[in-house]
This record gives structure tokens, sequence and C-alpha cells, in this order.
């Protein structure tokens, strides 16, 4: 049997014998805020702050202990410690999803120059744990905003891991829908507007990869700035690999 699982990358909950329980608001909220400072002390105020805002129970006490009881009974009660006003999470990479992504995203990174399939298989397996923004409804509240942001930012760094190592094997047409994913959210870019028009190039799309170079040319022109040169030659390499000798 599988140990519990916590689970930040999308709404809070626990996966726990083979079922993902969902949690009540404050639970979640009280669990994420151990979450963010996994191992290390979390005072009592500053949960109550988290869970509670300006608006704390009657009954304080016994409802942060009735907090940390279910906590408890999720995880196990070695899970959770208590020291002089604060409490503690106490978690392996693999009890957090998110450390489990972070550990498998910094793997694929030193596999991507030596073994780009191996890269491949770990960043698939490292974005297939998201199920939506990190912290999801709480992401908008310190401190898992930022939380939410440095994840995000690493999400973004494991697809383009992904894509090098798709390209490095020759999987164009896996690499080339998600290029045309990040520009459209990121289409300042440059050197993903390089990788896609050549990855264009290289399964003979030529006129994919004239119209791709059209749209980040109208994205510089926006911005008052001329193409960068290496991405005229991209396309010029790319039209030239798609034209009958």
């Amino acid at each position: 049997m599988q140990p519990p699982r916590i689970l930040v990358l999308g709404p809070v909950k626990v996966l726990a014998d083979g079922e993902t329980r969902s949690l009540g608001a404050h639970l979640r909220t009280f669990l994420a805020g151990l979450v963010v400072s996994v191992n290390h002390a979390v005072r009592t105020d500053t949960l109550v702050d988290l869970v509670w805002g300006g608006d704390p129970p009657s009954a304080l006490e016994t409802s942060v202990h009735t907090l940390a009881t279910k906590v408890r009974e999720l995880l196990g009660h070695d899970a959770l410690v208590m020291e002089d006003h604060a409490y503690v999470l106490l978690a392996g990479v693999d009890d957090i999803d998110a450390c489990v992504f972070e550990r498998d995203a910094a793997l694929a990174e030193e596999a991507l120059e030596c073994r780009p399939a191996r890269a491949a298989e770990l960043a698939r397996s490292a974005l297939g744990l998201w199920r939506g923004p990190a912290y999801c409804d709480l992401a908008d509240v310190d401190p898992f905003r930022l939380e939410s942001i440095r994840l995000d930012q690493l999400r973004q760094g494991v697809s383009e891991t992904l894509i090098r190592a798709e390209l490095s094997v020759g999987h164009y047409t896996r690499a080339i829908p998600m290029l045309d994913s990040m520009l459209s959210e990121a289409p300042y870019r440059e050197p993903l507007w390089a990788e896609l028009i050549t990855a264009l190039g290289a399964v003979r799309r030529r006129g994919d990869a004239i119209t791709a170079y059209r749209r980040y040319e109208a994205v510089m022109n926006g911005l008052g700035l001329e193409p960068a040169p290496e991405i005229v030659e991209a396309l010029a390499r790319a039209t030239r690999a798609t034209t009958p000798a």
C-alpha cells in the first residue's frame, strides 16, 4: 500500500488508499500552510491567520486541535508534530506532488544533454503531476501566491526541457504543438520561435514555417523591433530543407 501523498499541483487534496480525498476549506488552508514550510516549524498564530484571517472562532484552541487531528488522520500520526506553539509537517520528497515534480524536473535537466530520451520521459512524468494551477483557489493568498508563481515558472522550464529533448531525438511532430502552445502564452520568447520554425522545416512544412515566421515578425513589429538574425536564418534553413533539389 502506497503512503498518503499531499497534492498541491492543482486543488489541495490528499491521495490515500488509492483515493483522492477532497478537503474542507479550513483543513485545505491549514494543510497548505504546513506544506509551504514543510519540515520547518509554522507558528500556530500564522496558521490561524491563514485559516480564519481576522475572524477566528471563539473556541480557537479546540478548532486548531481539530484541524491538526484531521491532518494526522489523513497522513499518519507521526506526520505532524507540535513544538513550542508551532506545528511541523514531516514529509519526504515522495510525500508531496510538488516535491516529486521538482525532483523529476531537475533529473530531466541533468539528462537532457547526454540522454534526451530519458529527459523527455522524466519531463513528461513531472508535467503529468499537474491538475491545474498550483494551490488553485489559494493561489491569490500569501504565502501561496509566491509559491504558486515559483512552481509555475519551473513548470514552464520543464516544458522547454521536454521540447528540447523531443527535438534532440527527432520527434518534431511531438514538439511542434507544444511550441505552438507555449508561444501562445509567451510570444516574446524568441528562442522558441527559432525552434518552432526549425521543427516545421524538419518535417517539410514549408508553408507553416513561413506562417510561423510571419507571426513572429508581427510580434516584433508590435514592439518596434526588427526580427532577430538567427530567426531569419532559421526560416532560410527551413525553406531550403523543404525545397526540392
